[in-house]
């Protein structure tokens, strides 16, 4: 996918992903929602997932792959409030996942009765303690 600015129809954007391809997806992508503080992308395609783009990465990169369809996902799109993103996928099907990753954080301290380790942290937040 290429982004595009279309107030002069070139690729630069303001956000320093001037020309930017994102690249991650296997097949056709289907639909794409921005978040909306602007600062990430939410692209959904034939090869059933969601991906998730941190766009204030240069040049930005995928931060989450949101699985669960069994058909291409055909639409995407973020609650005005940016807590979640729905799908719509040819399987007859609209999933809801949390888009905020301290939301998950948050969700996750209910379930898991320990901390972290600092692998764990890592891996799964992206945080250095």
């Amino acid at each position: 996918m290429r982004l595009w600015d279309v107030v002069t129809t070139t690729t630069s954007l303001v956000t320093s992903t001037a020309g930017a391809v994102l690249s991650g997806h296997t097949h056709k992508v289907y639909g794409m929602s921005f978040s909306p503080d602007g600062r990430y992308l939410a692209t959904s395609s034939a090869d059933q997932t969601v991906r998730i783009w941190d766009m204030a990465q240069p040049p930005p990169r995928t931060i989450a792959i949101m699985t669960g369809h069994t058909g291409r996902v055909t639409g995407v799109a973020y609650s005005p409030d940016g807590k979640f993103i729905a799908s719509s996928s040819a399987d007859n099907t609209v999933r809801r996942y949390v888009a905020r990753f301290s939301d998950v954080w948050n969700l996750a301290r209910q379930y898991v009765p320990r901390d972290l380790t600092a692998d764990e942290r890592l891996m799964l937040l992206g945080e250095k303690r």
